[in-house]
Order: structure tokens, then sequence, then C-alpha cells
């Protein structure tokens, strides 16, 4: 008569989900440390990191964003300070909602928010000469 052997009765992991998608300069990253425009962050572009510190003080950095790599539950994002010229890691267990950091882009500088003004308003400008000349009508 033969007989099936548990050799062991560990089940397979499930699947763990991708937190980032890989776009043309950058990624889509769906953690909460990231709160950016539609949560996308670009390669070589400047963002602030918050990092939130166990006495409560918080700690600004200027950064530019290097690259994210997945390994299993952990997210490593490695960014460059802009002052030191040092390559830091931020990491972030993908199960857990809290952070004890945040990469954004929501303190522009004045600056960075007038060009990006600017070109929202040439950029209206165009469509709407586009719209004028499709309603230009020729009745001789």
């Amino acid at each position: 008569m033969d007989s099936i052997k548990i050799i062991t009765n560990a089940t397979p992991d499930d699947e763990i989900p991708k937190a980032f998608q890989t776009i043309a300069r950058g990624f889509i990253i769906t953690a909460p440390c990231i709160i950016c425009q539609h949560q996308l962050v670009t390669i070589a572009n400047e963002y602030d990191l918050l990092e939130f510190l166990s006495n409560g003080d918080i700690k600004y950095r200027k950064v530019t964003f290097v690259n994210v790599l997945q390994e299993g539950l952990k997210l490593k994002l490695f960014v460059l300070d802009k002052k030191k010229k040092k390559l830091l890691r931020c990491t972030h267990t993908l199960n857990e909602s809290t952070c004890n950091w945040v990469l954004t882009d929501l303190f522009q500088s004045k600056e960075q928010l007038l060009n990006d003004e600017h070109g929202m308003l040439m950029n209206n400008m165009t469509e709407k000469e586009a719209d004028d000349k499709l309603l230009e009508f020729d009745f001789s």
C-alpha cells in the first residue's frame, strides 16, 4: 500500500504585490511614505525628505531621488542628500501603515511653483490658440 509522507507542512508564500511601477524616467510608488502628485517619483528630481525622530522632532533634508527597490515586504528608497552629498537609504515595511519618513514634492520653492504656473499658462494659451483656429469659418 502506498503512503504519502508529509515532508513539510509549510505553505508557499502568498505572492507579494509590487509596491511600485516603473515608467520612463521614474516610478509610481504606492506607499504611504510617498506624498507626491500622482505618487510619481522621477529619477534625478529634487524632493523633500522628512524624518520623524523618536523625540518628536522632524528632520528636513533636500534630496535627489536615485532609485527604489523592493525585497519582499521591504521597500527601499535611495536618495542623495543635497547638502551633505551622502547617499541615504529609506526603508519602509509594506504591511505597516505608518512611516518614520516621508518623501514629498509639496514644499517646492516659490521659483519652482512660478515655473510650473508659467508652463501651465503657456500650455493653456497654446490650446486656446488651437481652439480659436478650429472656430474660424470661411463663408465666402
